[in-house]
């Protein structure tokens, strides 16, 4: 699209990835060229959502189209292409006529129920938080941490300005989560996690239950569901906008080749088939990882504060030697999050 060079500039490159135990950095691994010859930006960019959206409100801007807030679907009929009724921000109502229909329309996706389509998954019973916040710290800055004790485990990733996304699981006696605040959180934070990591400033701050779950079909017809209408999946793994705006370039180029008779309409069946297979594997993935983060049971807790730890510990020495073992170990990574069942 042409925007990369705009996202890195608003980005930060991770440049390592810290494994902090009981306060104690044991692993550190470079992290800067791990995508080597797989793309021509072979690093991980940390960018949050909100710079995102406007990068990409500013390209369709640009070539004079925009998007229209506040208008919310009512009805759908699927008779010769597909009529959808919108209600409009002062109330009125509008129909459309058109050849297809994208539904991005969220969690609780008014499309999806008009489909008729299921969406089967669960909820997670522990809660987790989610801040974007500056802090006094001694973590470097463009390096990504985890910290882990027995009961505490939290992610730290640097965005610009000297701010920081933090994801967190507490244990459940600790705190009440779903009304949980961001004071109730800082004052634990230090002292629980062992670490020089004082929260201030917080910008965003959320606690939420997780959620897996997954359509049963990503299309109806001529309408097709993309991003969270979807699929959700917990945030471990950092891949819910990400899978989303995957999904949109993968119907996009196949939209335009069938509007402009470049192919046959049967190329747009490919999309569900595609898509749902790849959230499918990245959901087992997500789910296996989160299970093994938050889970309070004895071996999950050992598996937490030991095991992996000791695991991790020697994959980062390994990983960190030389570059060929980077690229390796990312292969290896995406070929497991792509398994089939």
């Amino acid at each position: 699209m042409g925007i990369a060079s705009e996202a890195i500039v608003e980005g930060i490159i991770a440049d390592k990835i810290n494994l902090i135990s009981k306060g104690k950095k044991n692993a550190i691994t470079s992290i800067g060229d791990i995508g080597g010859k797989l793309s021509p930006y072979p690093f991980m960019l940390m960018l949050e959502q909100s710079k995102t959206v406007n990068l990409l409100l500013k390209f369709i801007n640009e070539r004079g189209f925009n998007v229209e807030r506040g208008v919310f679907y009512k009805h759908g009929s699927r008779k010769k292409g597909v009529t959808t009724l919108v209600i409009l921000p002062d109330g009125s109502e509008k129909q459309i006529f058109s050849q297809y229909v994208v539904a991005a329309d969220g969690v609780r996706s008014s499309v999806r129920d008009f489909l008729k389509i299921s969406f089967e998954g669960f909820t997670y019973p522990k809660p987790i938080f989610i801040m974007d916040c500056k802090a006094k710290t001694d973590i470097p800055p463009g390096e990504i941490s985890f910290s882990f004790t027995n009961d505490l485990i939290a992610g730290f990733f640097p965005l610009q300005g000297s701010r920081w996304r933090i994801d967190g699981a507490f244990p459940c006696t600790n705190v009440a989560m779903e009304s949980g605040t961001f004071k109730e959180i800082e004052k634990n934070f230090q002292s629980g996690l062992k670490v020089n990591f004082v929260p201030e400033d917080a910008e965003w701050f959320s606690v939420s239950r997780s959620q897996q779950k997954l359509a049963n079909a990503f299309q109806a017809g001529n309408i097709f569901l993309a991003g969270d209408a979807a699929h959700v999946n917990t945030p471990v793994g950092a891949q819910g906008m990400n899978t989303g705006l995957q999904d949109a370039y993968n119907l996009a180029w196949k939209l335009a080749f069938v509007i402009r008779e470049r192919a046959k309409s049967e190329l747009l069946q490919t999309y569900t088939a595609e898509r749902s297979g790849i959230s499918r594997h990245f959901a087992r993935y997500a789910d296996a990882v989160f299970q093994v983060v938050t889970n309070e049971n004895a071996g999950a807790r050992f598996l937490r504060s030991s095991m992996m730890q000791t695991l991790l510990s020697h994959v980062f020495s390994w990983v960190g030697k030389k570059k060929i073992f980077r690229q390796m170990f990312l292969n290896l990574f995406l070929r497991l999050r792509q398994l089939p069942e």
